[in-house]
Formats: structure tokens, sequence, C-alpha cells
């Protein structure tokens, strides 16, 4: 007899090349090592900072340029480190306006029109729920 195993509407982790995830982590140590821990989070402006610096590293490579010259990595690991970091402020930024909105009394509309008012509108597929099973929200 088989066995079986449910794995519909999971996570597909399996689907991750890990050698590039690796050259993202890698760098990833080294800004920690070269700054601290988690220094991202609290640059000033870092929604265009790191916009500006995931263009800069993919306007080198697209220009043929593979890796980075100051750290010898390559510049999309370092471009998708912007992003994440540029996509962590984001929804940090999203978050705080849900809870604001939710925080409203009686209110269900957004006060800010063409916003989101709930965080089903602002993380598809369950985000919040999985926050709230990892004690993240």
């Amino acid at each position: 007899m088989k066995g079986r195993k449910n794995d519909r509407g999971k996570d597909r982790w399996d689907l991750l090349p890990w050698d590039e995830v690796r050259c993202v982590v890698q760098v990833l140590t080294l800004g920690a090592e070269k700054y601290e821990d988690d220094n991202w989070k609290r640059v000033p402006n870092s929604r265009e900072r790191y916009f500006a610096a995931a263009q800069r590293h993919i306007t080198a490579w697209w220009s043929g340029e593979r890796w980075d010259e100051e750290s010898g990595m390559h510049h999309l690991a370092h471009a998708i480190c912007c992003l994440l970091f540029a996509m962590w402020h984001d929804c940090q930024d999203a978050r705080q306006l849900t809870a604001e909105y939710e925080a409203a009394a009686g209110t269900s509309a957004s006060p800010t029109p063409n916003l989101p008012v709930t965080l089903a509108e602002v993380y598809p597929y369950d985000q919040q729920e999985r926050w709230r099973r990892q004690g993240l929200r």
C-alpha cells in the first residue's frame, strides 16, 4: 500500500532554488556584519532608498556586471535583499494602516480612499491567519 500526504494548498518550499537563496542569505550576513543585525529595519526613508539600491544592482547586472565590486557577491542577490526589505517595510505600513482602520470607532470604511480596509484585502492567501498562528499578529 502506498503512503499518502495531503499537501494541497500548502506552501511549496521545495520550489525555491536553494543555491540562489544561499547567495541572498550571504548578502544578509555580510550586511549584518557590516552594520548590525536587522539594521535595515531602521533605515530612514527605507522605501525610496531600498528601491533605488535595488535598481542600481539590477542596472549593473543588466549592463553585464555580475558581481558587486564592494562585496564580490552577485548583484541580483543584493537586489533581492533590497526588494525583500522594501516588501517588509510595505507590509509594516499596511499592518499599521489596517490597525488604524480597525481602531476607528464604528467605521468599516477606509479613512483614506482606495486603500484596503481589512488585512484580507492587504494580504491574500490567508497571510493574516498565518501571522496569527505564528504569533506575529
